[in-house]
């Protein structure tokens, strides 16, 4: 019985380990791609033949931010048809649609799925191989199903909706289409061009850009 225990535990030590490490080797890889893609606090980008870039807000367009943010948040809150996340998942369970028990299947899932990049790892078996590759992808599948059903779920939650009109609006201070002669010009002057924007292709790759120069802030 102790060296069931014992084997337990050194597997759960080994997927701890491996956790910590893939975290690690992650972060590593984010920190390198931002670090080289940032250049005087802006990112530039080549798209359709056409040079954009997005930059670090300056302080006033922070202050500006912060402060719409606020108003949206306070909209939010005094709007009674708006809710929490939580009372979102309370009520969703009084309809039997259990938020918890996703992202508790989410977190088992994820386990599997380091168990088996485990035991993938240890193997040499062509078969074996093949086995923890398929069953690896088919939780990977399960898990993203969940992930994408819980934030639909949550969408309209005053957390989501705040988290969206924040991103929104950095895209939409920061996003600029370079001119001759590198000068950059607003390319959104207001929320409402964004929103009716066409090229999701270009909106996608501002926000993922915004990210990452609010991500190189952190260090």
């Amino acid at each position: 019985m102790e060296e069931i225990i014992s084997d337990k535990q050194m597997i759960e030590d080994k997927i701890k380990v491996h956790r910590e490490v893939m975290e690690r080797l992650n972060q590593i890889a984010e920190e390198y791609e931002v670090q080289n893609l940032i250049k005087d606090n802006k990112i530039e980008f080549v798209h359709k033949d056409v040079l954009y870039r997005i930059r670090k807000m300056t302080l006033a367009e922070r202050e500006y931010a912060n402060k719409e943010r606020n108003r949206f948040y306070l909209n939010l809150v005094k709007d009674k048809d708006c809710m929490f996340r939580d009372q979102w998942i309370a009520l969703y369970k009084e309809r039997g649609i259990d938020i918890r028990k996703m992202e508790h299947d989410i977190s088992v899932l994820q386990n599997e799925i380091e168990h088996l990049l485990l035991s993938l790892a240890e193997t040499k078996l062509p078969n074996d191989i093949a086995m923890f590759k398929k069953n690896i992808d088919t939780k990977r599948i399960e898990q993203a199903a969940l992930l994408n059903k819980k934030g639909e779920l949550l969408d309209f939650s005053i957390e989501d909706q705040l988290g969206l009109f924040l991103n929104s609006l950095t895209v939409q201070l920061m996003a600029e289409v370079v001119e001759s002669g590198g000068k950059g010009v607003r390319l959104y002057k207001t929320l409402d061009d964004l929103k009716n924007a066409t090229d999701v292709a270009l909106i996608t790759s501002f926000y993922k850009y915004a990210n990452m120069l609010s991500y190189s802030d952190e260090f």
